[in-house]
């Protein structure tokens, strides 16, 4: 048993976690270095007690025929020691669920990393039982990809029992107002990439190939692409800057100034400009000076 309450079993090079959390429980398994061998990575999971029922895009399904009451083991999250995220599908066969991370992945990671399903009650087939999250989820924002909708949102590190706003989760919400997504929300990004800096002012746009999520740490701007799967294709600096108090997020699919172009602008309301390498400059009408942006491309 862990100091915050949870239970972690040592399998080896490999230590298994199972947390309480919004959705259900937490197993993850975390790799303190890169695990031995070459290839890629399968983590096993056997399962017994309930029946399988099927597979939907939100996971596997387990039913006690009995009550009707049952289980989902959703897709996984491989989150690396820099805080970069990546979602991996789940197989099941011959009663095993299985994980596979692929061999690039495993390489390219910096360690420790964590595997992170999540395991969640249901009244059938992708009906869960929801309940509150706990902490404060703050400054949601809403975009629309021209079939579905990303809603994004900051939200305590609930893996280190954290109520500071360390993640960026996000969900997909069907026109008709259907969650697509697991009701806590896809992790999308933790802070341990930027020295743990609090997540803030989050704003979101979608720029006709992918979505882009900015957001401030302390005094510092980022970014992250995330598709249309509500996948994050990882996070980076768009501008560090020093002794600036004020640093707001901004993001237009339509900031351009130069005719047509593909691209999301971001506006930063800060004493100096937003710093990408190739990327152009394009100052937006409207915002309060001093101001500076500097144009995205959207893939």
């Amino acid at each position: 048993m862990e100091t915050d309450g949870h239970l972690a079993l040592a399998r080896g090079e490999v230590v298994e976690h199972l947390r309480n959390v919004e959705e259900g429980v937490e197993q993850s398994f975390s790799f303190a270095e890169r695990p031995a061998g070459e290839g890629d990575l399968d983590v096993r999971v056997h399962v017994s007690g309930q029946e399988y029922a099927g597979e939907t895009p939100l996971g596997h399904h387990f039913v006690d025929p009995a009550t009707g009451i049952g289980l989902r083991y959703g897709r996984a999250t491989w989150i690396d020691g820099r805080g970069e995220t990546a979602s991996l599908p789940v197989r099941y066969g011959n009663g095993e669920l299985t994980i596979t991370v692929p061999e690039e992945l495993v390489e390219g990671s910096a360690y420790p990393a964590v595997l992170d399903p999540i395991v969640s009650p249901e009244l059938g087939v992708d009906s869960p039982i929801y309940r509150l999250a706990s902490g404060d989820q703050m400054a949601p924002d809403i975009a629309f990809d021209g079939t579905n909708y990303l809603v994004v949102w900051n939200a305590p590190d609930c893996l280190a029992s954290n109520t500071t706003p360390y993640e960026i989760r996000g969900v997909r919400v069907s026109p008709a107002g259907t969650l697509l997504d697991p009701t806590v929300g896809r992790l999308l990004h933790t802070a341990t990439a930027y020295g743990s800096t609090p997540v803030e002012n989050v704003d979101l746009a979608f720029g006709g190939t992918n979505y882009l999520v900015v957001w401030n740490g302390n005094v510092d701007l980022y970014g992250m692409r995330v598709d249309t799967s509500a996948t994050a294709l990882g996070a980076f600096p768009i501008s560090k800057l020093t002794n600036v108090t004020e640093l707001l997020p901004c993001t237009s699919a339509d900031g351009c100034t130069n005719g047509a172009c593909s691209g999301i602008a971001v506006v930063c309301t800060a004493l100096d400009e937003c710093h990408l390498p190739g990327a152009q400059l394009g100052a937006r009408s409207g915002s309060p000076p001093p101001c500076a942006g500097r144009r995205i491309p959207s893939s």
